[in-house]
């Protein structure tokens, strides 16, 4: 099991705008300790766990990034569920799915991702509004199944919607936009 203690203490630390030497003084040990720590060069010794928990106010477990590995599991858990129920035609059930776990994990790209296709599948047209916002979040992102499926989304929700200029604007950002840009113009 990978730990994400250096990633945590990083974040916390930023997020509490207090410095290494405040939580090095807390815990009664040197600056280069916890900049170790910090560095991934180094752990904290497991009895300072509950301190450095306490000092932060979250749970070792949140120290020790069980929490990520969880909400990870369950993400790949929810990815598979998409595709199963995708691949059953069940199309309500995945929205429904999607739905749920977008309460869960609002800002998730692979909950977006799955959302967004979901209810294109449904009725593009009478979900556009929210085909077009979870899109617009998708656009920038790094993994390019999710950037393209946004870029497409964009595309053939603005062609329903009448917007052809901006339906044009999205099948000219697609790679190989040929047969998008011809779809859009007819």
């Amino acid at each position: 099991m990978e730990l994400y203690i250096a990633d945590t203490l990083k974040a916390l630390r930023a997020s509490r705008g207090n410095t290494q030497e405040d939580l090095a003084n807390h815990l009664c040990v040197s600056i280069q300790a916890v900049s170790k720590w910090e560095r991934g060069e180094g752990l904290p010794d497991i009895t300072m766990l509950p301190g450095i928990a306490a000092y932060y106010d979250v749970t070792v477990d949140t120290l020790l990034g069980c929490d990520r590995l969880k909400k990870e599991e369950e993400l790949r858990t929810f990815e598979i569920e998409c595709h199963k129920l995708l691949n059953q035609g069940k199309s309500e059930e995945k929205l429904s799915l999607c739905r749920e776990m977008q309460k869960k994990y609002p800002h998730e790209e692979v909950v977006l991702y799955h959302l967004m296709s979901s209810l294109a599948n449904i009725s593009r047209k009478r979900y556009a509004d929210e085909i077009l916002v979870a899109a617009e979040k998708l656009i920038t992102s790094q993994n390019p199944n999710y950037r393209h499926g946004a870029i497409l989304n964009l595309c053939f929700t603005h062609k329903i919607l009448g917007n052809t200029d901006q339906a044009k604007k999205y099948a000219e950002m697609f790679p190989a936009n040929r047969d998008y840009l011809q779809f859009v113009l007819e």
